[in-house]
């Protein structure tokens, strides 16, 4: 039943190739085909969470239902590539351009260009190597994220159910329902990592298009990848079945999709994508959204700039209420996603936030306690080494004594 993983799969790829192909058209032609595939990341946890939120009515969670909506799916987007891009002559057609295009720069770049790239290969076959070796071992995936799959999928429904470690029913869950999508279709313990690793390559390529958009040479891009590649927590993070891999992915789809936003035309459409992605990151962690906040303020008044308003009142009265409403649309959006979870936690809890994320929240919150937290993280990405001798151990020593007075 493994076979059936290609269903979704199937899905992705023709996300990736329509909103590639109809960039023009869809309002963001600012990105590159490595934008187009953050966004279609983006639109494919939608459908996603769409599928298995209906499937859960009446508890039909079950792999038929699920492989049978996704079949529905892939045949849809069929369609829309037809209409869009032409026969599926035409498709591949366009496929097999993409990949030459592809060639070329990759033929195009430098020496040490090249090295990076093939760096970032090697380091991503490794870790698919280990994901795809090695089970789900650590403590969190264990109480936590694996345990709720099993729970949905005997009940056939992301329901509450009875347990006495409320993160399994409190904690958003997004992640887990990639999960489910894996176990339903019949993937193993062991592919269990597959979610980690494309949320990894969504950040690693997220990264690079970022940098893209902020005007950089491509060997930038190519160090910005490297970068987010190498970070020691989220190599760890990256073969994991915990979601904070995943959630920093649907952050990086947030804040390509802001600097996207078009100048003219089709706002309420890239307005309405913005919010749905923003419920996104509320269900993939809760605090991504608090993380994202400066860089999407910041991203948020590019996009402002660039709708050029006009300087005479009438326009500028025009642009403002254009800019309201997006935001309202947005919202709207935002508010569509979240609502089925944060109304099951309201059945269960009466709030939104379930006690499990009150207690784990800092009530007294300021600039001292901030950058403290703030400076232990840091050091947790320099706590490297054998903990005897070596440059990285020279390093990480070094780096933490200084973050320790800092701390202090």
């Amino acid at each position: 039943m493994i076979v059936l993983l290609i269903i979704p799969l199937t899905a992705f790829g023709l996300l990736w190739l329509i909103v590639a192909t109809c960039r023009a058209s869809l309002g963001i032609d600012r990105l590159s085909a490595r934008g187009a595939f953050v966004v279609s990341f983006v639109l494919f946890e939608i459908v996603l969470l769409t599928i298995t939120e209906v499937a859960s009515i009446d508890r039909h969670l079950t792999p038929g239902t699920v492989a049978i909506s996704w079949c529905i799916v892939v045949v849809a987007l069929a369609a829309v590539a037809w209409r869009y891009i032409g026969s599926p002559v035409a498709i591949g057609r366009t496929a097999r351009a993409a990949v030459r295009r592809f060639r070329w720069k990759l033929k195009s770049l430098g020496i040490v260009d090249r090295v990076g790239v093939g760096l970032l290969v090697a380091i991503f076959g490794i870790l698919a190597i280990v994901g795809l070796e090695y089970l789900p071992s650590n403590s969190d995936s264990l109480v936590y994220h694996l345990a709720r799959v099993e729970h949905w999928t005997q009940n056939r429904t992301v329901a509450p159910f009875a347990t006495h470690y409320l993160p399994q029913v409190e904690f958003p869950p997004l992640g887990e329902y990639n999960l489910a999508l894996l176990h339903l279709l019949g993937g193993t313990d062991r592919m269990y990592s597959l979610v980690a690793l494309l949320s990894f390559l969504v950040c690693i390529v997220g990264a690079s298009e970022l940098a893209r958009l902020f005007g950089a040479l491509p060997r930038v891009q190519i160090e910005a990848a490297l970068i987010c590649a190498t970070v020691p927590t989220g190599v760890l993070l990256a073969t994991s079945t915990e979601n904070d891999t995943f959630a920093a992915a649907v952050g990086i789809g947030i804040l390509v999709l802001l600097f996207a936003l078009p100048a003219h035309g089709h706002r309420m459409r890239a307005a309405a994508v913005v919010g749905a992605s923003v419920g996104l990151g509320y269900l993939s962690k809760t605090t991504i959204l608090v993380m994202l906040a400066p860089a999407a303020v910041l991203l948020g008044l590019v996009a402002l700039r660039r709708s050029r308003l006009a300087a005479d009142r009438k326009r500028r009265s025009l642009g403002l209420r254009r800019v309201v409403g997006g935001l309202s649309v947005a919202g709207v959006c935002a508010l569509a996603v979240v609502a089925p979870f944060a109304a099951q936690n309201m059945a269960v809890f009466g709030s939104p936030v379930g006690p499990a994320t009150s207690g784990s929240a800092s009530s007294h919150l300021s600039v001292d306690s901030g950058v403290a937290n703030l400076t232990r993280s840091l050091a947790n990405e320099f706590a490297i080494g054998n903990g005897r001798s070596g440059v990285d151990y020279l390093l990480g020593r070094t780096v933490l004594g200084s973050l320790h007075t800092v701390f202090a």
